[in-house]
């Protein structure tokens, strides 16, 4: 079995949230996908559909999503100064 993280190297936590109308929004925290993985700072948060929200405040290892109220999935991706990348899903209803 391969342990290699090139694919996903950070951990985003949660891993899936469910966030119901306009102006939900949840706070996702990002880690290293081991103790001796740390992230190369500043992070770099992105989400692949800004039609139904978007990342409005990022820091440190943290990022705040902002549903506007559209349904469906949207992906939350985060990439650190390393390239190494992680991604989280948001489902709207």
């Amino acid at each position: 079995e391969s342990t290699s993280t090139s694919d996903t190297a950070i951990i985003i936590s949660p891993d899936s949230a469910t966030l119901s109308g306009a102006g939900a929004s949840q706070v996702f925290t990002a880690s290293g996908i081991d103790t001796n993985n740390s992230l190369a700072l500043p992070l770099e948060w992105s989400v692949t559909d800004p039609s139904k929200g978007n990342i409005v405040a990022s820091g440190g290892s943290s990022a705040v999503y902002y549903s506007n109220g559209a349904g469906g999935s949207n992906a939350i991706k985060v990439r650190d100064q390393g390239e190494s990348e992680g991604v989280a899903t948001v489902n709207q209803e």
